[in-house]
């Protein structure tokens, strides 16, 4: 009997979330400034960091230390410029700087 009184509150609440997600946006961030992009290739040329961060060790000792290198990064990178970042958005931004640096060395 105490599910038949819980039901609405599920039913109305899924209700409304898909509709809310829809009409939301995400808001972009804007780009990288030349401060940052700097600051991420000095940080990437130490050979400490990109040893630990490019290693292909995976325990969730040294993933926790790649995680927290790239906040570490993702720091120095936002005291530079108007945004802040996370590591996650530096690690994108520098894996894609690695491919288009290799594209152009292909062509």
């Amino acid at each position: 009997m105490l599910s038949v009184y819980l039901l609405p509150v599920f039913c109305n609440h899924l209700s409304t979330t898909p509709a809310t997600m829809a009409s939301e946006k995400r808001k972009r961030k804007c780009n990288f400034t030349s401060n940052e992009l700097l600051i991420l290739e000095e940080n990437m040329a130490i050979e400490e960091n990109r040893k630990n961060i490019t290693s292909k060790f995976t325990d969730s000792i040294s993933n926790e230390q790649k995680r927290l290198k790239w906040e570490k990064i993702a720091a120095k990178c936002s005291s530079a410029g108007p945004v802040t970042r996370t590591g996650q958005e530096v690690r994108d931004k520098w894996q894609s700087m690695k491919s288009h640096a290799k594209r152009d060395i292909t062509e």
